[in-house]
């Protein structure tokens, strides 16, 4: 049914597809043979340069020798006296100091230098001619080709040969008599200007062949990627063809499960705001209300038809709970809005249709489009509630505060006056029961004075008192302050490294607060007749107070919560007596007050340290 669609898809696309082929393997074979050659004629060319360098190198050699009329040098085995020179009156002479010389003519240096040349590079280098002074020099069957060439005029002659099966390009160039060969070749008939013969310089090719084929077969390479890209090409170009058809109907069926995925994300996000808990609702760039959910509508008395399209802040948010009225510019969703950052307020109200006002806190996200702001999503909630149990809880606390300590104080005073014997002497059992009666007062004190420094904390009216001390004279007195609750454990305070002259700016009595704490929990859970280390120490521009027990440690699943309220890592009967759970906390909050920053250090089985780190004012 469907054979004649793809036919007249396949037939250009195949046709296409051959014709393509066809062309890109002309093109590539092409471009490769042309290269291949290319390679070869620059490796022969360099060959060749290489020989022209070398036959003017040894020409400029041999002519300053000519110019100077020979070199004479001490003979030896490899140098002996010349032979082929003996015919010179003045071949071999002795110095005034009976050194013995023998002249070393240019076409003995030369040939002993190409010798040495050859043996140590491999670059061949010869004198020959028809008529020779040396019988050494007789030339090979391609130099006497070229000396036949050089008979009709030819200056030079570079051809690529073998010679002991290895291949070289040899350069051959005429050799001219000159003023200076006269004295050594001029008994052989020859005359300045006379072709004597020809200097000829072997290049071996195989460094330069090694070379060329490594670039030949990368060459291969490159060329078989292209061939081979092409070839995927292709194929990716005949899929696409036969895909295409199929592609559209599937693109159209996509798009169909889109817009139906579409819809259910639409109808899912309305369930998700309808049902939502909180006051919902988003706004443009004007502050206009573009969607709001029924929570919100709910908690404003409004209908949605009422608030659509119109100002929020204007219409809900118009002014403040004494009734002054609220710029709008003065809103953080309007900054929300302009500076496209979260902002979280807990300090606003908001008005109903029929006049009323609630408090709420709200979260404000800008909406960004084309990063750019489009508008804001507000969450907000009703926190009328809240603010009750608050004010409830700040009346206990205040109950605390007025109605209990002060009568426990009285307790305290009068359960010290009785064990202190002012009524008598009291029995045994009578003394125990009012030292325990008198513990108790004093952890119930304890208790409420660590609320009330909550309550304050909470409620950020703990007042700080700072001043400028010095710790060390302080650290001497926190010691020495709670040294009584070292020995009714047995345990003693020592003080492991000092820093002199270093001074902090501080609430004192507060910073004693802390000491106290850290040094009665450090008391508390070491084991009697041990000791508890305390360090001052300097780390960078910060003070920092270490307090090391030797304890059991604080378990690991109990490190997330040590400076929560009301928490101890001991909650089983083996509980340590005397705290609140509270002083951790306060002690963290009054440590992070004076910009500084208070952790611990422990190892189950091995003790834990406690330190906090404020900042030095100097060291004098």
């Amino acid at each position: 049914m469907n054979s004649r669609p793809n036919k007249v898809i396949k037939e250009p696309v195949v046709a296409t597809s051959i014709g393509l082929l066809f062309t890109l393997s002309i093109l590539v074979g092409f471009s490769l043979d042309w290269n291949i050659t290319n390679v070869k004629q620059e490796k022969i060319m360099l060959a060749t340069e290489e020989a022209r360098a070398n036959w003017n190198k040894d020409q400029a050699f041999r002519g300053w020798a000519s110019k100077h009329g020979g070199l004479y040098v001490k003979p030896n085995e490899r140098t002996p006296p010349n032979p082929y020179l003996a015919h010179l009156p003045n071949r071999d002479v002795v110095t005034s100091d009976g050194t013995k010389l023998t002249l070393m003519n240019p076409a003995y240096m030369m040939s002993q230098m190409t010798k040495e040349y050859d043996e140590t590079y491999g670059i061949k280098g010869s004198i020959t001619g028809r008529i020779l002074l040396n019988p050494a020099n007789v030339p090979d069957e391609w130099e006497r080709k070229v000396l036949d060439q050089f008979e009709r005029g030819v200056e030079e002659v570079v051809e690529q040969t073998l010679i002991n099966n290895e291949p070289f390009v040899r350069l051959m160039k005429p050799m001219v008599m000159k003023e200076g060969c006269i004295k050594c070749h001029g008994h052989l008939g020859f005359k300045v200007g006379d072709i004597r013969g020809g200097v000829s310089v072997s290049i071996p090719l195989k460094p330069y062949l090694i070379t060329g084929d490594e670039t030949i077969r990368s060459m291969y390479i490159t060329h078989g990627s292209i061939w081979g890209s092409g070839i995927l090409g292709l194929v990716a170009y005949v899929w696409v063809g036969f895909r295409r058809e199929a592609s559209r109907r599937e693109l159209q069926e996509h798009i169909d499960h889109q817009n139906i995925a579409l819809q259910h994300a639409e109808e899912r996000s309305s369930q998700l705001l309808n049902s939502a808990g909180e006051g919902i609702y988003g706004v443009d760039t004007t502050g206009k209300i573009t969607f709001i959910n029924p929570t919100a509508l709910k908690m404003l008395g409004y209908s949605s038809d009422d608030l659509m399209d119109q100002n929020f802040h204007t219409v809900v948010q118009h002014s403040y709970i004494d009734g002054i009225p609220y710029p709008e510019k003065d809103s953080p969703i309007h900054s929300v809005i302009g500076e496209a950052e979260v902002k979280i307020v807990s300090d606003e109200i908001m008005w109903r249709k029929d006049g009323s006002s609630f408090p709420v806190e709200y979260n404000a996200t800008p909406i960004i489009k084309n990063d750019q702001p489009a508008g804001a999503v507000v969450v907000f909630t009703d926190i009328s509630e809240r603010l009750r149990i608050e004010k409830l809880k700040n009346e206990f606390v205040s109950t605390i505060s007025h109605e209990l300590r002060s009568p426990l104080t009285s307790i305290r005073g009068s359960l010290g006056l009785i064990s202190g014997g002012v009524l008598g002497d009291l029995p045994e059992k009578m003394q125990a029961m009012l030292k325990v009666a008198g513990n108790n007062t004093d952890r119930l004190l304890l208790l409420i004075n660590d609320l009330l420094d909550i309550q304050k904390i909470e409620s950020n009216q703990l007042v700080y008192r700072k001043q400028r001390f010095e710790i060390m004279p302080f650290i001497q007195q926190a010691l020495e302050d709670n040294a009584g609750i070292g020995e009714l454990h047995h345990v003693r305070f020592v003080l492991k490294k000092e820093l002199p002259g270093a001074y902090i700016v501080a609430d004192k009595d507060r910073i004693a607060q802390v000491m106290s704490n850290l040094l009665s929990n450090a008391v508390k859970f070491s084991p009697e007749g041990n000791d508890v280390e305390i360090s001052v120490d300097q780390v960078e521009d910060f003070l920092k107070i270490s307090v090391t027990d030797r304890g059991p440690g604080i378990p690991e699943e109990f490190h997330a919560r040590v400076f929560e309220k009301f928490t101890q890592a001991d909650s089983t009967d083996t509980r340590k007596p005397g705290s609140t759970g509270l002083g951790l906390n306060i002690s963290r909050a009054i440590i992070e007050s004076h910009d500084g920053h208070i952790n611990f250090v422990t190892q189950e089985g091995s003790g834990t340290t406690f330190y906090f780190e404020l900042p030095k004012l100097q060291i004098i």
